[in-house]
This record gives structure tokens, sequence and C-alpha cells, in this order.
């Protein structure tokens, strides 16, 4: 009973610190442009400001939001599918794949080709590169090495400067216009988020959160092992691929929507299970996504007010990676 009141206050912060988060978020256009409109604070550009918050933040926040869910609950699907705490799709360089897809659709099928230009056309085509090379890898690699944490690791580090080498070989040799259509279709922060492409991706962004968080009795089964979860009536190949088809179309969602946020997942469900204290996938798939939410959204406010020294990315990425860091020296007790 204690456990149960304990789970309810926990929701209960993270839930009111998400919206906190959020009201900053929305507020923080205001306190940036707050000079221009000081002097003149008649009620017309009172509700002028109020109507930009709202034109400029709500697309961005609905991002955000779609962002944090997705990459908290692939990432905790993708331990699970590992056996480990450490590892998570970014780890593999699954978020670099995304990049070095767009530059090959640049050199191989040109800048101004309806697949590059045409926001849906681009995704799909991407989405489904995406995820033949995510179950090539399963087949060739996870599966046989899903234990093996250095090894995966090392794969992640191959992946990644293998894909970067040859995304830069391959912007050496294009045209300057090619070049620039390249740079915006990776190129992507929360600041200049296609609006379009997110209002479009909200069904299915909110399709493959409800398939995922549906079978967190399964996840919470295929946690015991291969071995048990088939003993208890689990087709563990079958649901990993399935996880893997999700977990492949959430980030090329994410990293199409915001970019690369690396140690994002990684963060909020460890920290998730650190703080709830529970194995079951249910609970730790709301918590961590809280989490997200509450570390994007507080991170962009303090970008924004410093008057973007640096980007959100980056430090995230800069946390995450002290705290992976602080995973690998404490593995005895955490993985």
């Amino acid at each position: 009973m204690r456990h149960n009141v304990t789970l309810k206050k926990i929701y209960l912060i993270l839930i009111g610190l998400s919206f906190l988060s959020i009201i900053f978020f929305m507020s923080a256009w205001l306190v940036r442009y707050y000079p221009h409109i000081a002097g003149n604070m008649h009620l017309p550009n009172i509700q002028k400001a109020i109507l930009n918050i709202l034109s400029e933040r709500t697309g961005q926040m609905v991002a955000m939001i779609i962002s944090a869910l997705l990459i908290s609950s692939t990432s905790l699907t993708f331990q699970t599918l590992t056996h480990n705490r450490i590892l998570t799709p970014a780890s593999l360089g699954f978020d670099a794949i995304f990049a070095v897809t767009q530059t090959l659709l640049v050199a191989g099928l040109g800048f101004v080709h309806v697949f590059l230009t045409n926001v849906y056309f681009n995704f799909i085509l991407s989405s489904l590169i995406m995820l033949g090379i995510i179950l090539l890898m399963y087949q060739m690699v996870l599966r046989k090495n899903k234990n093996n944490i250095i090894f995966l690791l090392l794969v992640g580090i191959v992946i990644s400067s293998m894909a970067l080498s040859l995304s830069n070989v391959i912007q050496s040799m294009l045209s300057d216009d090619a070049f620039y259509q390249l740079q915006s279709l990776t190129t992507v922060t929360i600041t200049n988020i296609n609006r379009e492409l997110v209002y479009l991706l909200m069904p299915f962004v909110i399709l493959i959160a409800f398939l995922i968080y549906r079978g967190h009795r399964t996840y919470d089964v295929m946690a015991l092992g291969e071995s048990q979860a088939s003993n208890l009536g689990v087709n563990y190949q079958q649901e990993s691929k399935r996880a893997l088809i999700y977990i492949a179309l959430a980030i090329a969602m994410t990293t199409a929507l915001v970019g690369p946020l690396s140690f994002l997942g990684l963060l909020a469900v460890n920290l998730a299970r650190e703080i709830t204290k529970r194995y079951e996938h249910k609970h730790l798939f709301i918590t961590s996504a809280l989490i997200s939410i509450i570390f994007l959204f507080f991170g962009q406010v303090v970008i924004e007010l410093t008057h973007y020294q640096t980007t959100l990315t980056t430090v995230i990425n800069l946390v995450g990676g002290i705290y992976m860091i602080n995973l690998l020296i404490r593995k005895d007790k955490t993985i």
C-alpha cells in the first residue's frame, strides 16, 4: 500500500513539473521579446503577442511532446530486448542511419526530386530504408550478441563513424545547391521544426505509442530472458521483430522532427528506474516519458534565455554522457 502511495506521489510531482516546464516554454518567447512590446502595452499588442506565442510555440510543443514520448518508450523497449540498461537505439547509431539515408537519397535522386522536396514522400522513403537496415542489423548482430554490451557499444561506434565518414565523402562531391538541401534535411533543431510534418505524424505517433504501451505485460515477461519468456508462452523472436519495427519508425519520426537526441532516452529511462524502483513497464513508460518532457522543455527554456549560447542537443548529450559513464562505473550494481 505504501508503495502505491509513493508511486502516486511520484506521478503527481512529475506531472506537475511537466506542466510547469511547458508553461515556462510557452512563456519564454514573451520574456525574450518583452523589451520590444514593453513600451507599448496596449491591448492589441498584448493580443498580438499571445497569438504569436501560440503560432510559434504550438507546433514546437507538440513536436517535443511527441519526441519525448517516442524516445523514452523506444529506449525502454530496446533495453528490454538487449537486457541491459546502457544501450539505447542511439548508442547503436540508429539515428546516424537517418542522416546517411538522407545523404544517399540526395546523391542518388538529386536535390530537386519529389521524394526529397515533398516532406511526406521523404519521410516515408527514409523510414522504409531505416526499417530495412535496422531489421538486418538485428538479424546479423543484435540477436546473437544481445548480452555482449562491449561488442554492441563497439558496433554502435563503428556504425556512427562509418555513417559520418560516408556522409562527409558524399557531401564533398555534391553541388552547392544539393549540399544546402541536404543540410536542411539533416540539421534539424527545435527552432526550425517542420510544422507540416508534426501534424502529419500525430496519428502515427499515437498509434505507435499505443501499440508499444499495449505490450507492456509482454515486455515484462521478455525482460526475464528469451528462454524464460518462451517457456511462459511468449513468441520471443516475433515480439522482438515487432518491437524493432516500432523502434525504427519512432527513430525516423523523432530525428526528422527535432534531430538526434542521443542520450535523452538513456537519461529518462534510467532515472525512471531509480525513482520508481519498479520493474513493470507500464510504470516505466509513463515516468520516463514525463522525465523526457521535463528535460526537453526546461532545457530549451534555459537555452533560449541564454540567447542560444549552445544547443539543447549539446547539453543533453553532455549530461547523458556523464550519466552513462557513471552507469558504466557502477555496472556491477545497475546492469
